[in-house]
């Protein structure tokens, strides 16, 4: 991987499926950018995974020794010498199960191939010491071959075939907070859509499919549990990235922290959790003096969509510099912002009280913004946590006359939420005004 695109991890995956990943997924058509170490950072993190290093060692006695020949005593070998348990009655390679998947995993990888059992597989001689672009295409080819064929064959009669790709697509959504183990479960139990005894019975005999699946992940590197919590590792993101970028996901990658603008840092806000985002925040701001990052940042506000002002506002409050927010006074979708930024700094003082068109402007940014991600029975409460009672009619009065682009649509969104139909049906009343002005 170079650049900001990533390279597919599992092309064959969404080349043969008959729906790519996005259309498979419901995904939009950009995700939150990724902040990933370096391809040589993450060419050594492969080179340490566990599972590649079993099937590398696998590979090396297949050669040595081709499968058709092997005796019951050289299956045993090679399952002690990987930490493969040996049942107490072994004939053939079979007879391993856990062996058997390694050595499928291995064929398939391109380690070995059965068909010409002497000569060594490109993986084999790629891995561990080949190039970075090597390392890492053999790393994220193992990747899609767990995530698209972990349970393929064995399923008997539960549909098992996407859930590797469902699994990691909740990981990887959750980014670095990662997700709870149990919720991963839950969630492969409903995609199975089993009777819950068939499930029961199939858990018992094969072993719960998110435990397993994860098993396989951390054993190459992919995912990381820890305190019950699974999350994927920087190189699952960057291969799993690429998957979706070759489905026609776009997910940028960020450049140097120092290259990095303040429209992408707002962002990479969207897709992460506050420790995340107050990592990269704090090495943003280091990168630059505190006056460059705060007026990056306010001039992105300014520019910017309503979700993306709050965000950039939101950051830049933790930044100080009197002189730029005495600017962003002069600029009329900050200035509300800019007085309470005052407000904090000097108290109640007459000159930074809000107008009523900019309180209306405030709470239209904010009901704009929560209408996607609050549950619609939420709207009424942000109302009354944001206007007294009794002003709400007055306050709709200033909404309709803003020249906010999501006036409208919050004055109806109020209108079809709120309980109470007086509040209501003036919402509607002020929407009205809007659409005919």
């Amino acid at each position: 991987m170079s650049g900001n695109e990533p390279e597919s991890a599992m092309d064959e995956y969404d080349a043969e499926a008959p729906m790519g990943l996005k259309e498979l997924l419901g995904l939009p058509d950009r995700l939150p950018p990724l902040r990933l170490p370096s391809d040589e950072e993450l060419a050594v993190a492969a080179r340490q995974s566990t599972l590649l290093d079993r099937l590398r060692q696998l590979a090396l006695r297949a050669v040595e020794r081709p499968g058709a020949e092997w005796a019951a005593a050289d299956v045993i070998a090679a399952a002690e010498a990987l930490g493969v348990r040996v049942p107490d009655s072994v004939e053939e390679l079979d007879d391993i199960p856990d062996l058997a998947c390694l050595w499928a995993l291995a064929v398939d990888a391109g380690f070995f191939d059965p068909a010409h059992p002497d000569v060594p597989g490109p993986a084999l001689e790629e891995w561990p010491d080949g190039g970075v672009e090597e390392v890492l295409d053999t790393w994220s080819d193992v990747l899609g071959l767990i995530v698209e064929g972990g349970f393929h064959g064995e399923s008997g009669d539960l549909d098992l075939e996407d859930v590797g790709v469902f699994a990691m697509t909740m990981l990887f959504m959750a980014r670095n907070d990662g997700m709870p183990i149990a919720e991963l479960r839950s969630m492969i139990a409903d995609l199975a859509d089993a009777e819950p005894d068939e499930w029961d019975a199939w858990v018992g005999t094969s072993g719960d499919p998110a435990d397993r699946l994860l098993a396989m992940l951390t054993d190459l590197g992919a995912a990381l549990v820890d305190g019950g919590i699974a999350r994927l590792t920087p190189l699952g993101q960057y291969a799993f990235a690429g998957a979706l970028t070759a489905s026609g996901v776009e997910v940028p990658l960020l450049p140097p922290v120092e290259e990095t603008t303040a429209e992408e840092l707002v962002e990479f806000a969207k897709g992460v959790g506050d420790a995340e985002l107050e990592a990269e925040l704090a090495a943003w701001i280091a990168s630059r003096t505190p006056e460059e990052a705060l007026d990056a940042l306010l001039t992105a506000a300014a520019a910017g969509a309503v979700e993306d002002r709050m965000i950039a506002v939101t950051i830049a409050k933790t930044i100080e510099g009197e002189q730029r927010w005495r600017q962003a006074l002069d600029e009329p979708v900050l200035r509300p912002y800019a007085k309470m930024v005052f407000q904090e700094l000097s108290g109640d003082e007459p000159e930074y009280e809000l107008t009523a068109a900019e309180a209306a402007w405030l709470l239209t940014d904010l009901l704009s913004t929560a209408s996607d991600a609050a549950d619609p029975d939420e709207i009424p409460a942000l109302l009354a946590e944001s206007v007294p009672a009794g002003q709400e009619v007055e306050i709709f009065e200033q909404i309709w006359r803003l020249d906010h682009p999501h006036a409208r649509e919050v004055l109806e969104l109020i209108g079809r939420t709120h309980p109470e139909k007086r509040i209501a049906k003036a919402a509607r009343k002020a929407a009205l005004k809007v659409q005919s002005r």
